[in-house]
């Protein structure tokens, strides 16, 4: 049975596992049936979706979590809509999932230190519509230098990288209403998902495994770095990916 306000085919997954010391969240909110007609996503569905598809985020060191939300938030408020929870927030070691004292928000934290190299947080943009829907892709990332031409005032420049990488469910989307450059982003990251996790899954054999992922991970039109294959999944685990 899905959850209140969703329908039957809409079923929102998400996983909080304990891996050693550290805590970590992954949503993903899944269409069980396999035709887009089912449930056809309108526009500020897509809305929802597209915060997550763009170019990697580049920011200054020590910038605080509150002045970044806007940027989550943009494509919707674009439309007079909002989500009430925080973008983000840091990831618990040993302690919970929900750990400080960093944090994406419109709330500001009074001991935020400022997004730092080597934190990890999650990224978690949504929206609801009460009564009838709700929608949240969440994955965790950590905060890595980046190389950019310019350093002002050596003051230091990071982007982030994604540590879950799970597909996003492209048969939720109207690609129509995407940007090049958000296919691009899209495809791009499915590619990282197929190099990483399905090379692991074909190390311990798991075939089927490997199969949905390979399926979840098709590029979609649009995209014109064409170096991910649309030849069938039907090979031995001996087979590249590409």
């Amino acid at each position: 049975m899905a959850p209140k306000g969703f329908p039957e085919e809409i079923v929102p997954l998400g996983l909080a596992p304990n891996i050693k010391a550290y805590l970590y969240e992954q949503i993903r909110t899944l269409c069980r049936k396999g035709t887009k007609d089912l449930l056809r996503p309108r526009p500020v569905q897509d809305r929802s979706l597209r915060k997550r598809q763009k170019r990697k985020l580049m920011i200054q060191n020590l910038v605080k979590g509150n002045c970044l939300d806007t940027l989550a938030r943009k494509f919707l408020w674009d439309i007079g809509l909002d989500y009430l929870h925080g973008t983000g927030h840091g990831i618990g070691s040993y302690l919970n999932v929900h750990e400080g004292p960093m944090g994406i928000s419109w709330r500001t934290y009074p001991n935020d230190p400022g997004l730092q190299e080597g934190m990890f947080l999650s990224n978690e943009p949504g929206y609801y519509e009460d009564g009838k829907f709700g929608i949240r892709l969440e994955n965790i990332f950590y905060i890595v230098p980046a190389t950019l031409p310019f350093n002002f005032k050596n003051r230091g420049f990071l982007t982030f990288r994604t540590v879950t990488l799970v597909p996003i469910q492209t048969k939720m989307l109207v690609t129509s209403l995407l940007t090049e450059k958000e296919v691009d982003y899209l495809n791009s990251y499915h590619r990282e998902c197929r190099e990483v996790v399905g090379t692991k899954l074909k190390e311990l054999g798991h075939q089927e495994a490997w199969e949905w992922l390979y399926r979840e991970t098709e590029p979609i039109e649009g995209c014109q770095d064409a170096t991910m294959s649309k030849r069938s999944p039907n090979k031995q685990l001996s087979g590249n990916l590409q």
